[in-house]
């Protein structure tokens, strides 16, 4: 383990990174340049990045080396999430996770390698005794690679002796970065139904417009009504015309007086899914995912302080109180270097109880014979249902709306969005009781009464609860809630127009399609249905492609809904194709399996390969088989002690609905 060369190397990477980074505790865990392609605490679909990610500039088996003196702890083999990852506790109780490797070092390849063989395994998840595998401060523990991802790169991240992650680049490391953070958008939301941003009870976007180096501007002015708080949108490049990251620091700034402060230091994995509560997705002016600047209750992520949000209400508990008349608001988003860009804005907060809904425009009289047409559109948010009203012709007055069956019989207001369109807002326990109709009455330009009926396809719950969805001709998908905030709907209606289902995927009923706000479930909804075992959750993408969420068969009975969209129930009935030749392939670089390993490419559309399923034989003896879903292939391993010669090698494999298939191929073994 301590050869001489391992520890040459060691020496003039320790010298490298001093000359790069100043003397610093730890040692940078690659030779290469200090690039990066994401931050610690991005955004991801539905969870925080705990770590950094090293750009490995498209190589696969570069040496990760130890930071410090330590112990690995822990050995991971999967087909996703980490792919390969290795856990190095150093000598003062932190554990630094390696992961997407290629490879470990020739001892640990060899641990991997006989655990899996020994219990026919893929995959594994290895707790290692204190004291079995130590190392040096700059010896080589494992290879980059690509596992579990689709670009060569390395995930690289520190936790604390708790085992909550933290950011390496706050006090550890420096990485060269002079570039500012970029600003891209500001939004206005309402947080209490009543409360208004230019007249309009829903959230509004725009766009930062850069004035001078890093200093950005709204031109707008917006005005104010009620209970609101601001979002930004901004990403960081460590040099320009690279990847868009994560910022470190953001503040908000009210009249010069600190509102609310957002720092990326370290989080608890109990919060790890509250990045969707944290972030919203807006559209408008400047569509995209913005950062709630504001506390949200539900929001347990660290490092977060003040309120954000303002008022011209009385003095409360979470919000700043602010006099009527103009305001100035302040952005500032740094990076982990230090580097700073600043956007300002302005706001008018109307007097208290005055009002500022705009009134709609003269009404236009309709047409002999005519009649007012109502065209409704729905948004689903956190705080309920969100009916917005078009009217046609314009009508003189705001109608009046009516929930049928609701049992508080509370009014719902309606305010104008002119010209010509009303909005509702409906909070999502009106809906508990079984209330489905909204009754719409008004008069038209002549004063004529009119009466509509919109048949709203929700479905509400509290903890617990369950409901059906009508899939089809006595075919039904029933959603159940875990656990939500208070109360929670789900928009449920048939798809209007979706993909066609893959070959060899079978639908059962039709699309439909689930709309509702992650932030109202403090658990996802489940999934359940009555179908053959090989039935599945099918989620059509955003490149319109059937992808699948889960099956009946060797999985679950209930399927978590991880966001919105159009789904449907397909039984997949066609296995895996395996190609007809086996390819070979570079092996890792520890040194403990053969130069040349192979790969037999693998065509699986439907429910996708089931990776423990998979079993290779050489010569009818069970051997080591990797599934590699990113690039579609099998990986077969071989240690260099193998017998070299002409071998039979077989290979098993099935989906997660359980279709089988196999191959076989007359290879040569070097």
């Amino acid at each position: 383990m301590k050869r001489a060369g391992i520890i040459i190397a060691a020496v003039a990477a320790a010298a490298a990174t001093a000359a790069a980074g100043g003397a610093e505790r730890y040692l940078w865990p690659l030779d290469t340049e200090r690039k990066l392609s994401s931050s610690f605490a991005e955004y991801r679909d539905g969870h925080y990045h705990a770590g950094i990610d090293l750009r490995t500039f498209g190589r696969i088996g570069l040496p990760c080396r130890a930071i410090d003196d330590g112990e690995v702890v822990r050995l991971r083999v999967q087909p996703g999430g980490y792919g390969k990852a290795l856990y190095l506790r150093t000598r003062d109780g932190r554990t630094a996770v390696y992961a997407h490797l290629d490879g470990f070092c020739r001892s640990l390849d060899s641990l991997a390698y006989h655990w899996r063989l020994d219990r026919g395994r893929n995959s594994c998840d290895i707790e290692i005794p204190p004291g079995r595998f130590t190392f040096r401060r700059g010896e080589v523990v494992a290879y980059t690679g690509s596992s579990g991802s689709v670009h060569p790169h390395l995930h690289f991240e520190l936790r604390g002796a708790d085992g909550a992650p933290f950011n390496p680049l706050e006090n550890l490391y420096d990485v060269p970065d002079e570039c500012p953070p970029i600003l891209t958008g500001l939004s206005v939301v309402p947080r209490r139904w009543g409360s208004l941003v230019d007249g309009s009870p829903l959230a509004l976007t725009r766009r930062f417009h850069l004035v001078a180096d890093s200093r950005y501007a709204v031109p707008d002015t917006f005005e104010l009504d009620g209970e609101l708080g601001f979002g930004v949108r901004a990403y960081d490049q460590q040099t320009r015309g690279s990847y868009r990251m994560g910022w470190h620091e953001t503040e908000l700034l009210i009249d010069g007086v600190l509102a609310y402060r957002a720092r990326n230091s370290r989080f608890d994995y109990a919060h790890y899914g509250d990045v969707e509560i944290e972030y919203e997705a807006r559209g408008g002016a400047s569509p995209g995912r913005y950062l709630a600047l504001f506390r949200k209750r539900a929001n347990g992520m660290g490092g977060r302080e003040g309120a954000g949000a303002v008022t011209n209400g009385g003095p409360r508990d979470g919000v700043i109180a602010l006099e009527p008349g103009l305001h100035r608001g302040e952005v500032t988003v740094r990076d982990a270097a230090g580097n700073a860009a600043r956007g300002t804005f302005h706001f008018v907060m109307r007097p208290f109880g005055e009002g500022g809904a705009v009134p709609p425009g003269p009404a236009a009289a309709p047409a002999d014979g005519g009649a007012v047409a109502l065209d409704f559109s729905r948004e689903v948010r956190a705080e309920g249902l969100y009916l917005r009203i078009k009217a046609s012709p314009r009508l003189p007055c705001a109608p009046e709306a009516a929930l049928l069956g609701d049992t508080t019989r509370a009014p719902l207001r309606v305010l104008p969005l002119p010209p010509d369109e009303y909005v509702v807002l409906v909070p999502p326990e009106r809906f508990l009781g079984g209330a489905r109709t909204m009754r719409v009455r008004g008069v038209d330009a002549l004063g004529r009464p009119f009466e509509r009926f919109k048949q709203l396809p929700l479905l509400a719950f509290e903890t617990g609860s369950r409901d059906s969805v009508a899939a089809g001709e006595g075919f039904a998908v029933w959603i159940q809630a875990p656990s939500v905030r208070g109360a929670a709907i789900v928009l449920a209606e048939a798809a209007e127009s979706a993909a066609a289902a893959t070959p060899g995927l079978v639908p059962v009923g039709r699309p439909f399609t689930l709309d509702f706000s992650p932030e109202a479930f403090a658990r996802h909804p489940l999934c359940s249905f009555r179908a053959e075992r090989r039935a599945g959750l099918y989620r059509l993408n955003a490149e319109g492609s059937w992808r699948c969420a889960g099956v009946i068969a060797g999985e679950t009975r209930a399927i978590e809904i991880r966001s919105p969209g159009t789904y449907a129930v397909m039984i997949d009935t066609e296995p895996p194709a395996l190609r007809a030749s086996a390819l070979t392939r570079e092996g890792p670089p520890s040194g403990y399996f053969k130069r040349r390993i192979f790969a037999v490419p693998v065509h699986e559309e439907g429910s996708g390969i089931d990776a423990e399923s998979v079993s290779a034989f050489l010569d009818d003896r069970r051997v080591v088989c990797e599934y590699d879903g990113y690039r579609g292939r099998l990986v077969v391993p071989l240690p260099r002690s193998h017998p070299r010669g002409q071998a039979r090698l077989r290979i098993e494999a099935a989906d997660r609905a359980g279709n089988a298939g196999a191959a076989e191929y007359i290879v040569v073994i070097e």
